[in-house]
């Protein structure tokens, strides 16, 4: 069977990983070191690293790229595939299995270089993404494309749940594509960097949301940012999170003005209400809209 390494760290690169387990001898899990977590401070390790224990795969955890190809050197690997690892990887280091590393990336390259692609997909109102299989290079996503799966973004999915469906669909694409990655079948396609995008690392402060926007331009925002930062307006001076919401057409209120009427918590924008599913309000767990309403009752206050 083939040698190869896995280099990545979130959850969504454990169906890749389990993939490429399945149809390659995997000599070495690489992921990033644990990390404090919690009130209890303790170490926790990555998904992907909790992952290759349950396979019973040895886990390396560099700090720095040195120690990224001290880790590869010397494993005599055919191939290693990456998905999500969170470092960049030199160029000596790219070049040490036989068929060099293929990144797995979940957009369609040249769209969406770069950290967040299923995020910004959604914020900017894309309707197809998808899945790249890339040769690595120096650049950032710019090598050329081995193969690529497309799909279909749903109406109400959220950055959470389209990624959990990608990264499934990685899975599978990666143990139809494997053999022939590891027989060097694929030529590779060079992109395109005039059709090139660019998917910038998500910053909390964009998850903050103007009740006075359009509830158009409301909801792809809290789509994207669902689960995670979680897209908020402001109550009474704190963070107050929603989730799960849809715009009505034949309902307008105030901008920020929240109402709770058949059995739904409806938030005014600068054009028609949005409905809210879920919210988060600070310091709590996340609940039922309408379960935080009848909660609060006659102080439902408003956002801002």
């Amino acid at each position: 069977m083939r040698r190869t390494a896995f280099l990545g760290t979130p959850d969504s690169a454990v169906p890749v990983l389990r993939a490429l387990a399945a149809g390659s001898d995997v000599m070495l899990v690489v992921t990033r070191p644990d990390r404090v977590r919690g009130r209890g401070k303790l170490p926790t390790p990555t998904p992907v690293k909790q992952a290759a224990a349950d396979l019973g795969l040895a886990v390396g955890e560099p700090g720095t790229k040195a120690e990224l190809g001290s880790l590869l050197s010397g494993l005599d690997l055919d191939l290693v595939v990456v998905a999500a690892f969170g470092m960049i990887v030199p160029a000596g280091v790219l070049a040490l299995p036989r068929r060099g590393m293929v990144n797995v990336h979940y957009s369609l390259l040249p769209r969406w270089r770069g950290a967040a692609p299923v995020e910004r997909a959604l914020l900017a109102g894309d309707t197809v993404t998808g899945i790249t299989l890339m040769q690595m290079d120096e650049g950032l996503d710019t090598g050329p494309v081995l193969a690529s799966w497309a799909t279909t973004i749903q109406a109400d999915e959220s950055g959470g749940h389209l990624t959990s469906r990608l990264a499934e669909s990685a899975g599978e694409f990666l143990a139809v594509e494997l053999d022939a990655l590891l027989a060097g079948q694929h030529l590779g396609q060079d992109q395109n960097d005039d059709e090139a995008t660019y998917a910038s690392m998500l910053q909390t402060s964009e998850a903050v949301l103007d009740p006075g926007e359009p509830a158009e331009a409301l909801a792809p925002k809290i789509r994207a940012f669902d689960p995670r930062p979680g897209a908020r307006f402001t109550r009474d001076g704190q963070p107050f999170k929603v989730f799960e919401a849809k715009a009505i057409a034949d309902t307008v209120l105030e901008p920020g003005r929240l109402a709770f009427t058949k059995d739904r918590l409806l938030v005014g924008t600068g054009t028609v209400a949005l409905a809210v599913a879920q919210v988060q309000p600070a310091g709590k767990r996340r609940m039922s809209g309408g379960d935080w309403a009848r909660g609060v009752r006659d102080e439902l206050g408003a956002l801002t």
